[in-house]
Protein backbone atom coordinates (compact mmCIF):
# COMPACT_ATOMS: atom_id res chain seq x y z
CA UNK A 1 0.00 0.00 0.00
CA UNK A 2 1.71 3.39 -0.78
CA UNK A 3 0.74 6.86 -0.99
CA UNK A 4 -2.40 8.37 1.71
CA UNK A 5 -1.10 12.21 1.84
CA UNK A 6 -4.15 14.50 2.53
CA UNK A 7 -4.13 17.91 2.35
CA UNK A 8 -7.39 20.08 2.64
CA UNK A 9 -6.95 23.36 1.60
CA UNK A 10 -9.72 26.22 2.65
CA UNK A 11 -12.10 23.75 2.83
CA UNK A 12 -15.65 24.92 3.82
CA UNK A 13 -19.07 23.57 4.06
CA UNK A 14 -22.77 25.28 4.60
CA UNK A 15 -25.71 24.11 5.68
CA UNK A 16 -27.95 27.54 4.62
CA UNK A 17 -26.44 30.37 6.25
CA UNK A 18 -24.59 28.26 9.09
CA UNK A 19 -20.62 26.82 8.85
CA UNK A 20 -19.98 23.35 9.96
CA UNK A 21 -16.63 23.33 8.96
CA UNK A 22 -15.07 27.00 8.16
CA UNK A 23 -11.90 27.27 6.13
CA UNK A 24 -10.05 24.53 7.51
CA UNK A 25 -6.74 23.78 6.22
CA UNK A 26 -4.73 20.68 7.04
CA UNK A 27 -2.00 18.07 6.09
CA UNK A 28 -1.82 14.47 6.78
CA UNK A 29 1.12 12.96 5.93
CA UNK A 30 1.15 9.62 4.40
CA UNK A 31 0.93 6.75 6.76
CA UNK A 32 0.26 8.89 10.25
CA UNK A 33 -2.66 8.12 12.61
CA UNK A 34 -4.25 11.46 12.89
CA UNK A 35 -7.58 12.56 15.28
CA UNK A 36 -10.30 14.53 14.26
CA UNK A 37 -11.06 15.81 17.88
CA UNK A 38 -13.90 17.42 19.66
CA UNK A 39 -17.10 18.01 20.76
CA UNK A 40 -20.54 17.04 18.84
CA UNK A 41 -21.40 19.42 16.21
CA UNK A 42 -17.86 20.64 16.02
CA UNK A 43 -17.62 19.60 12.44
CA UNK A 44 -14.79 16.77 13.33
CA UNK A 45 -17.89 14.33 10.99
CA UNK A 46 -18.56 16.69 8.52
CA UNK A 47 -15.03 16.79 7.24
CA UNK A 48 -14.49 13.32 7.30
CA UNK A 49 -17.60 12.78 5.04
CA UNK A 50 -16.39 15.53 2.63
CA UNK A 51 -12.87 13.66 2.39
CA UNK A 52 -15.33 10.34 1.99
CA UNK A 53 -16.96 12.11 -0.55
CA UNK A 54 -20.22 11.63 0.90
CA UNK A 55 -20.84 15.39 1.35
CA UNK A 56 -19.60 17.67 -1.43
CA UNK A 57 -17.95 20.49 0.27
CA UNK A 58 -19.57 24.50 -0.40
CA UNK A 59 -15.87 25.29 -1.39
CA UNK A 60 -12.38 24.53 -1.01
CA UNK A 61 -9.73 21.63 -1.94
CA UNK A 62 -9.56 18.20 -1.16
CA UNK A 63 -5.83 16.86 -2.29
CA UNK A 64 -5.35 13.22 -2.42
CA UNK A 65 -1.42 12.53 -3.09
CA UNK A 66 -1.74 15.96 -5.01
CA UNK A 67 -4.84 15.10 -7.20
CA UNK A 68 -7.82 17.75 -6.24
CA UNK A 69 -10.48 14.86 -5.29
CA UNK A 70 -13.40 17.36 -4.46
CA UNK A 71 -15.97 16.86 -6.70
CA UNK A 72 -15.15 13.08 -7.75
CA UNK A 73 -17.90 10.49 -5.92
CA UNK A 74 -17.02 8.23 -3.42
CA UNK A 75 -15.76 5.02 -5.71
CA UNK A 76 -13.22 7.09 -7.62
CA UNK A 77 -11.25 7.89 -4.87
CA UNK A 78 -8.37 5.74 -2.90
CA UNK A 79 -10.11 5.44 0.46
CA UNK A 80 -12.36 3.70 2.58
CA UNK A 81 -14.34 4.21 5.36
CA UNK A 82 -15.54 2.45 8.70
CA UNK A 83 -18.30 3.71 10.58
CA UNK A 84 -19.38 3.29 14.26
CA UNK A 85 -22.47 1.17 13.26
CA UNK A 86 -20.74 -0.95 10.58
CA UNK A 87 -23.21 -1.85 8.39
CA UNK A 88 -22.22 -5.53 8.31
CA UNK A 89 -24.74 -7.46 5.80
CA UNK A 90 -26.46 -9.85 8.46
CA UNK A 91 -27.38 -12.52 5.91
CA UNK A 92 -23.79 -12.91 4.72
CA UNK A 93 -21.35 -14.96 6.64
CA UNK A 94 -17.86 -12.63 7.14
CA UNK A 95 -15.95 -13.65 4.61
CA UNK A 96 -18.84 -13.04 2.11
CA UNK A 97 -18.91 -9.23 4.20
CA UNK A 98 -15.24 -8.98 3.72
CA UNK A 99 -15.25 -10.07 0.29
CA UNK A 100 -18.50 -8.04 -0.77
CA UNK A 101 -16.25 -4.92 -2.54
CA UNK A 102 -13.47 -7.08 -4.19
CA UNK A 103 -16.56 -8.72 -5.92
CA UNK A 104 -17.64 -5.66 -7.77
CA UNK A 105 -13.94 -4.79 -8.45
CA UNK A 106 -13.85 -8.22 -10.66
CA UNK A 107 -11.26 -9.38 -8.62
CA UNK A 108 -10.16 -13.40 -9.54
CA UNK A 109 -11.58 -15.95 -7.41
CA UNK A 110 -8.12 -17.24 -6.24
CA UNK A 111 -6.63 -13.74 -5.30
CA UNK A 112 -10.05 -12.31 -3.59
CA UNK A 113 -9.89 -15.78 -1.34
CA UNK A 114 -6.15 -14.87 -0.69
CA UNK A 115 -6.86 -11.48 0.14
CA UNK A 116 -9.61 -11.87 2.22
CA UNK A 117 -7.78 -14.70 4.45
CA UNK A 118 -4.83 -11.86 4.59
CA UNK A 119 -7.69 -9.32 6.15
CA UNK A 120 -8.87 -11.91 8.36
CA UNK A 121 -5.36 -12.69 9.69
CA UNK A 122 -4.80 -9.09 10.28
CA UNK A 123 -7.45 -8.41 12.33
CA UNK A 124 -7.10 -11.90 14.22
CA UNK A 125 -10.25 -13.36 12.85
CA UNK A 126 -8.77 -16.25 10.95
CA UNK A 127 -11.52 -19.15 11.78
CA UNK A 128 -14.69 -17.18 11.84
CA UNK A 129 -14.67 -16.90 7.67
CA UNK A 130 -18.28 -18.88 8.18
CA UNK A 131 -19.89 -17.08 11.13
CA UNK A 132 -22.70 -14.40 10.31
CA UNK A 133 -22.28 -10.92 12.00
CA UNK A 134 -25.21 -12.27 14.73
CA UNK A 135 -22.84 -14.79 15.88
CA UNK A 136 -20.02 -12.24 17.01
CA UNK A 137 -19.42 -10.02 19.64
CA UNK A 138 -19.22 -6.01 19.20
CA UNK A 139 -15.76 -6.05 19.40
CA UNK A 140 -15.49 -9.10 16.80
CA UNK A 141 -18.24 -7.08 14.40
CA UNK A 142 -16.05 -4.32 14.54
CA UNK A 143 -13.02 -6.09 13.36
CA UNK A 144 -14.80 -7.27 10.38
CA UNK A 145 -16.32 -3.85 8.92
CA UNK A 146 -11.87 -2.80 9.85
CA UNK A 147 -10.83 -6.19 7.62
CA UNK A 148 -13.88 -5.58 5.12
CA UNK A 149 -12.17 -2.08 4.57
CA UNK A 150 -8.78 -3.00 4.54
CA UNK A 151 -9.43 -5.62 1.95
CA UNK A 152 -9.74 -3.24 -0.58
CA UNK A 153 -6.21 -1.43 -0.15
CA UNK A 154 -7.41 1.92 0.03
CA UNK A 155 -4.66 4.49 0.76
CA UNK A 156 -6.35 6.31 3.82
CA UNK A 157 -8.78 4.54 5.63
CA UNK A 158 -11.50 7.47 7.47
CA UNK A 159 -12.71 5.90 10.76
CA UNK A 160 -16.04 7.80 12.75
CA UNK A 161 -15.88 6.95 15.98
CA UNK A 162 -15.81 3.52 15.25
CA UNK A 163 -15.47 2.60 19.22
CA UNK A 164 -18.49 4.38 19.93
CA UNK A 165 -20.42 1.48 20.21
CA UNK A 166 -18.83 -0.84 22.74
CA UNK A 167 -18.17 -0.96 26.56
CA UNK A 168 -15.33 0.76 28.24
CA UNK A 169 -13.08 -3.05 28.97
CA UNK A 170 -13.40 -3.85 25.13
CA UNK A 171 -12.94 0.24 23.73
CA UNK A 172 -9.27 0.00 25.36
CA UNK A 173 -8.62 -3.69 23.99
CA UNK A 174 -9.27 -2.65 20.43
CA UNK A 175 -7.39 0.84 21.01
CA UNK A 176 -4.03 -0.71 21.14
CA UNK A 177 -5.05 -3.00 18.68
CA UNK A 178 -6.16 -0.55 15.94
CA UNK A 179 -2.80 1.55 16.30
CA UNK A 180 -0.91 -1.89 15.64
CA UNK A 181 -2.75 -2.62 13.41
CA UNK A 182 -2.64 1.10 11.53
CA UNK A 183 1.83 0.55 12.19
CA UNK A 184 1.46 -2.81 10.83
CA UNK A 185 -0.49 -1.73 6.99
CA UNK A 186 1.27 1.38 7.23
CA UNK A 187 -1.16 3.54 5.67
CA UNK A 188 -3.16 6.42 6.49
CA UNK A 189 -5.80 6.74 9.43
CA UNK A 190 -8.01 9.49 9.60
CA UNK A 191 -9.97 8.57 12.82
CA UNK A 192 -12.81 10.98 14.31
CA UNK A 193 -13.86 10.77 17.82
CA UNK A 194 -15.22 12.98 20.80
CA UNK A 195 -13.66 11.13 23.83
CA UNK A 196 -10.21 12.64 24.28
CA UNK A 197 -8.81 9.37 25.73
CA UNK A 198 -8.96 7.69 22.50
CA UNK A 199 -7.32 10.24 20.32
CA UNK A 200 -4.64 10.85 23.25
CA UNK A 201 -3.65 7.10 23.35
CA UNK A 202 -3.56 6.73 19.62
CA UNK A 203 -2.47 9.70 17.41
CA UNK A 204 0.29 10.60 15.77
CA UNK A 205 -1.32 14.15 16.17
CA UNK A 206 -4.60 15.87 17.01
CA UNK A 207 -6.52 18.31 15.35
CA UNK A 208 -8.85 19.52 17.97
CA UNK A 209 -12.24 21.27 16.56
CA UNK A 210 -14.62 24.00 17.40
CA UNK A 211 -17.66 25.27 16.24
CA UNK A 212 -16.18 24.48 12.26
CA UNK A 213 -12.34 25.82 13.18
CA UNK A 214 -9.42 23.47 13.83
CA UNK A 215 -7.98 25.71 17.19
CA UNK A 216 -4.91 23.55 17.77
CA UNK A 217 -2.80 20.77 15.49
CA UNK A 218 0.15 18.42 17.38
CA UNK A 219 0.77 15.48 18.93
CA UNK A 220 -1.22 14.29 21.81
CA UNK A 221 1.92 15.69 24.47
CA UNK A 222 1.49 19.21 22.92
CA UNK A 223 -2.86 19.52 22.61
CA UNK A 224 -2.54 18.33 26.41
CA UNK A 225 0.39 19.87 27.91
CA UNK A 226 0.54 22.90 25.95
CA UNK A 227 -3.36 23.59 24.57
CA UNK A 228 -3.22 27.00 22.18
CA UNK A 229 -6.35 28.45 23.36
CA UNK A 230 -8.43 28.55 26.11
CA UNK A 231 -11.02 25.96 24.60
CA UNK A 232 -8.52 23.28 23.92
CA UNK A 233 -7.32 23.87 27.63
CA UNK A 234 -11.21 23.36 28.85
CA UNK A 235 -11.69 20.53 26.36
CA UNK A 236 -8.93 18.16 27.28
CA UNK A 237 -9.02 16.59 30.73
CA UNK A 238 -9.81 18.65 33.99
CA UNK A 239 -7.99 21.96 33.34
CA UNK A 240 -8.38 23.86 36.15
CA UNK A 241 -8.78 27.66 34.71
CA UNK A 242 -8.31 30.24 36.52
CA UNK A 243 -8.84 34.21 36.00
CA UNK A 244 -6.27 36.33 36.69
CA UNK A 245 -3.96 39.65 35.93
CA UNK A 246 -0.54 39.77 34.78
CA UNK A 247 1.31 42.07 36.98
CA UNK A 248 4.82 41.93 36.09
CA UNK A 249 6.94 39.69 33.17
CA UNK A 250 10.25 38.77 32.53
CA UNK A 251 11.96 36.90 29.98
CA UNK A 252 11.20 33.05 31.58
CA UNK A 253 8.25 33.78 33.69
CA UNK A 254 5.20 36.35 34.01
CA UNK A 255 4.17 37.21 37.65
CA UNK A 256 -0.27 37.16 37.87
CA UNK A 257 -2.47 38.32 40.85
CA UNK A 258 -5.16 35.69 41.42
CA UNK A 259 -7.40 37.50 44.15
CA UNK A 260 -5.03 38.81 46.39
CA UNK A 261 -2.28 36.39 45.56
CA UNK A 262 0.45 36.50 43.31
CA UNK A 263 1.50 33.45 41.18
CA UNK A 264 4.82 32.98 39.16
CA UNK A 265 4.08 31.64 36.07
CA UNK A 266 6.36 29.83 33.46
CA UNK A 267 4.52 28.68 30.36
CA UNK A 268 2.49 29.69 27.57
CA UNK A 269 1.59 33.56 26.84
CA UNK A 270 4.56 35.06 28.65
CA UNK A 271 4.15 38.23 27.12
CA UNK A 272 0.40 38.82 27.93
CA UNK A 273 -1.11 42.17 29.41
CA UNK A 274 -3.80 42.83 31.29
CA UNK A 275 -6.44 40.04 31.81
CA UNK A 276 -5.87 36.51 31.32
CA UNK A 277 -6.85 33.05 31.94
CA UNK A 278 -3.96 30.52 33.99
CA UNK A 279 -4.21 26.87 33.73
CA UNK A 280 -3.05 23.76 35.71
CA UNK A 281 -3.63 20.08 35.40
CA UNK A 282 -4.30 18.49 38.62
CA UNK A 283 -1.81 15.76 38.27
CA UNK A 284 0.59 19.13 38.49
CA UNK A 285 -1.01 20.59 41.46
CA UNK A 286 0.50 19.44 45.03
CA UNK A 287 -1.38 19.57 48.26
CA UNK A 288 0.60 20.73 51.35
CA UNK A 289 -0.02 21.46 55.18
CA UNK A 290 -2.01 24.24 55.61
CA UNK A 291 0.46 27.41 56.64
CA UNK A 292 3.45 26.13 54.34
CA UNK A 293 4.76 28.40 51.61
CA UNK A 294 6.73 26.72 49.34
CA UNK A 295 6.22 29.78 47.22
CA UNK A 296 3.19 29.72 44.25
CA UNK A 297 0.91 28.61 46.96
CA UNK A 298 -2.77 29.83 47.68
CA UNK A 299 -4.74 28.51 51.17
CA UNK A 300 -7.51 26.92 50.43
CA UNK A 301 -9.89 24.04 51.99
CA UNK A 302 -11.25 20.39 51.24
CA UNK A 303 -14.55 20.56 49.39
CA UNK A 304 -14.60 16.52 48.65
CA UNK A 305 -12.40 13.36 47.67
CA UNK A 306 -13.43 11.54 45.37
CA UNK A 307 -12.00 7.97 44.97
CA UNK A 308 -11.34 6.52 41.51
CA UNK A 309 -8.77 3.94 41.96
CA UNK A 310 -5.45 4.69 41.09
CA UNK A 311 -5.78 8.39 42.52
CA UNK A 312 -7.80 10.54 44.83
CA UNK A 313 -9.86 13.58 43.04
CA UNK A 314 -9.43 16.55 45.92
CA UNK A 315 -11.76 19.32 45.25
CA UNK A 316 -10.72 22.18 46.93
CA UNK A 317 -12.47 26.05 47.39
CA UNK A 318 -9.59 28.53 47.34
CA UNK A 319 -9.33 31.35 49.39
CA UNK A 320 -10.10 33.77 46.62
CA UNK A 321 -13.35 31.31 45.77
CA UNK A 322 -12.31 29.91 42.56
CA UNK A 323 -12.73 25.86 42.98
CA UNK A 324 -9.40 23.48 41.66
CA UNK A 325 -9.07 19.80 41.27
CA UNK A 326 -5.85 17.95 42.62
CA UNK A 327 -5.28 14.08 41.60
CA UNK A 328 -3.42 12.80 44.62
CA UNK A 329 -1.90 8.79 43.99
CA UNK A 330 -3.62 6.57 46.07
CA UNK A 331 -1.09 5.04 48.48
CA UNK A 332 -4.03 2.53 50.22
CA UNK A 333 -3.32 4.47 52.98
CA UNK A 334 -7.15 5.90 52.82
CA UNK A 335 -8.54 9.14 52.57
CA UNK A 336 -6.06 12.14 53.61
CA UNK A 337 -8.04 15.04 53.03
CA UNK A 338 -11.47 14.65 54.58
CA UNK A 339 -14.03 17.05 53.79
CA UNK A 340 -13.02 20.02 55.59
CA UNK A 341 -9.38 19.84 55.59
CA UNK A 342 -7.58 23.60 55.33
CA UNK A 343 -4.62 23.36 52.79
CA UNK A 344 -1.99 24.70 50.88
CA UNK A 345 -2.21 24.73 47.34
CA UNK A 346 0.99 24.49 45.91
CA UNK A 347 1.49 25.23 41.81
CA UNK A 348 4.86 24.98 40.19
CA UNK A 349 5.61 27.89 38.20
CA UNK A 350 6.54 25.56 35.40
CA UNK A 351 2.92 23.91 35.64
CA UNK A 352 1.12 27.17 35.93
CA UNK A 353 0.14 27.76 31.58
CA UNK A 354 -0.94 31.72 30.64
CA UNK A 355 -3.30 31.43 28.18
CA UNK A 356 -4.30 35.23 26.45
CA UNK A 357 -8.37 35.43 26.95
CA UNK A 358 -9.49 34.74 23.50
CA UNK A 359 -6.40 34.37 21.49
CA UNK A 360 -3.79 31.49 21.11
CA UNK A 361 -0.94 31.46 23.42
CA UNK A 362 2.79 30.96 22.14
CA UNK A 363 4.07 27.81 22.71
CA UNK A 364 6.79 27.66 25.43
CA UNK A 365 10.66 27.22 25.05
CA UNK A 366 11.02 23.64 23.68
CA UNK A 367 7.28 22.63 23.46
CA UNK A 368 7.20 19.34 21.86
CA UNK A 369 4.78 20.75 19.06
CA UNK A 370 6.23 18.50 16.08
CA UNK A 371 4.68 16.33 13.89
CA UNK A 372 5.44 12.46 14.12
CA UNK A 373 8.03 10.84 12.16
CA UNK A 374 8.01 11.42 8.63
CA UNK A 375 5.05 13.79 8.79
CA UNK A 376 5.18 17.82 8.08
CA UNK A 377 4.50 20.73 10.45
CA UNK A 378 0.44 21.72 10.32
CA UNK A 379 -1.14 24.86 9.43
CA UNK A 380 -1.08 26.86 12.00
CA UNK A 381 -4.40 27.05 14.02
CA UNK A 382 -5.26 30.59 12.61
CA UNK A 383 -5.05 29.47 9.13
CA UNK A 384 -7.63 26.32 9.62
Amino acid sequence: MSGGHVKLESLTKRFDQAAAVNDVSLEIQAGEFFSLLGPSGCGKTTTLRMVAGFEPPTSGKILLDGVDVASLPPHRRNVNTVFQSYALFPFLTVAENVAFGLKYKSVPRAELNTRVAEALELVQLTGYEKRRPNQLSGGQQQRVALARALVLRPAVLLLDEPLGALDAKIRKQLRLELKALQEEVGITFVFVTHDQEEALSMSDRVAVMNEGNVEHVGNPAAVYESPATVFVADFLGVSNLMDAQTVDRGPEHCTVAVGDFQLRAACGDLGARGPVKIIARPERVELLAHGSDRGNCLPGMVERTVYVGATHQVMVRLATGAQLQASITNTGAGDAYPQGTPVSVHIPADALRILDSGAPASAPAGADDEPAAGAAAAAPAGTA
